[in-house]
C-alpha cells in the first residue's frame, strides 16, 4: 500500500483556485443568478481536477443543463422568499454535486486497494445486545 493512501491529496495553485471562483462569481452575477449552475460546475470539475484520494483523482460528471433545470424553478422561489427558500434549496444543489462527483475510480479492484477502502465499508456489524437488555446479560449479534 502506498504512503498516501485514503488521504485527500490537493494539488491546486492559488491563482487557479482563486481565478476559478472569480469566474464563477462573474458568471453568476452577470446572469442575474441564472448561470449559477454553470459557475457550480466550473468550480466543481476544478475541485475534482486538483483532489485525489490515496493518488487517484476525483471526477466531476455533472452538466449544467441538468442543474439549470431545477434552477430555474429554485431561483425565482429564492427572490421571492427574500432568500429563505436558499435554506431549503442549498441542500439540494450538494446533493447533485455529490450525486454527480465519480469516486468509483477510487473503489477499482487492487487488492491493497480494496482492503484499505471497501472492506470497513462492507465488514459486519456486531450489536452487543447488553446494552438493550439487563445489565449483566451480554449477547453478541453478528
Amino acid at each position: 500500500m502506498s504512503h498516501n493512501s485514503g488521504r485527500f491529496d490537493f494539488d491546486g495553485e492559488v491563482t487557479g483556485y482563486l481565478g476559478t471562483r472569480l469566474l464563477a462569481l462573474l458568471l453568476t452575477v452577470l446572469t442575474l443568478g441564472f448561470g449559477f449552475p454553470y459557475a457550480v460546475v466550473l468550480v466543481q470539475r476544478w475541485n475534482a481536477r486538483h483532489l485525489s484520494l490515496g493518488g487517484r483523482r476525483l471526477v466531476f460528471t455533472g452538466r449544467a443543463r441538468d442543474l439549470l433545470h431545477k434552477w430555474v424553478v429554485w431561483w425565482p422561489c429564492v427572490l421571492l422568499t427574500l432568500g429563505f427558500y436558499a435554506f431549503a434549496v442549498f441542500p439540494r444543489v450538494l446533493r447533485w454535486v455529490w450525486d454527480n462527483t465519480d469516486y468509483r475510480v477510487l473503489w477499482q479492484a487492487e487488492p491493497e486497494r480494496e482492503t484499505a477502502y471497501v472492506r470497513p465499508l462492507v465488514a459486519p456489524v456486531r450489536v452487543h445486545l447488553s446494552f438493550f437488555t439487563e445489565p449483566g446479560l451480554h449477547q453478541t449479534l453478528s
